[in-house]
């Protein structure tokens, strides 16, 4: 029987840490990024994250998928733990630059933006989660790392929502567009660095 050891625990608790960060910044200030700094309309901003999240319905299951009947030597889920940080990290920054441009291009650029994140998330989440299934043949050590993952997300949550408002600070302030892309940059290396 193969026992999870401590490091695998820890960077697992990690990697859920990271990961939170990352949602938890992009989900805090992304409707008042989209709104009072790039000036799209609010109803225009939340089509833009209910037609994400409706998307991630399906998203979720063709990731669950796609994870399933990946073969590699390096087993199915790592490669979407390897890579997927990178992605995140860079739609997490994207999200949260004002590229300038009429309103209707703000709008286009802020959908792809915001969507393309929610896809490189799940292509990640999908696989983080379901490693914890596969971790050990022993249903206590299994339990055991869905409850170290819920630590490191909350730890995660905690940070950013304690830390955020400094950070932005930091940058320049919660109505400087510019603090945002920095902070995002920040929060994006640090969460992806340890979910890697």
């Amino acid at each position: 029987m193969h026992n999870i050891s401590s490091r695998e625990k820890l960077t697992y608790t990690g990697s859920l840490l990271g990961q939170n960060m990352i949602y938890s910044f992009v989900t805090m200030y992304i409707m008042f990024f989209f709104t009072d700094l790039l000036r799209i309309p609010s109803e225009t901003v939340t089509v833009i994250v209910v037609a994400a999240s409706l998307w991630d319905a399906v998203n979720d299951v063709l990731m669950g998928m796609i994870a399933d009947r990946t073969r590699t030597r390096i087993g199915k889920f790592r490669p979407y733990l390897l890579a997927g940080p990178v992605f995140i990290a860079l739609a997490t920054i994207f999200c949260f630059i004002n590229f300038g441009g009429s309103l209707a291009g703000t709008v286009t650029v802020a959908a792809v933006c915001y969507v393309l994140w929610d896809i490189t998330y799940t292509v990640y989440d999908v696989p983080i989660w379901a490693i914890s299934s596969v971790s050990s043949p022993d249903s206590d050590e299994k339990n055991g790392m869905v409850t170290l993952g819920k630590i490191g997300g909350t730890i995660g949550t905690v940070i950013i929502s304690v830390g955020s408002v400094s950070l932005l600070n930091a940058f320049g302030g919660e109505r400087s567009a510019t603090a945002y892309t920095a902070a995002a940059a920040v929060v994006a290396v640090i969460g992806a660095a340890l979910m890697i």
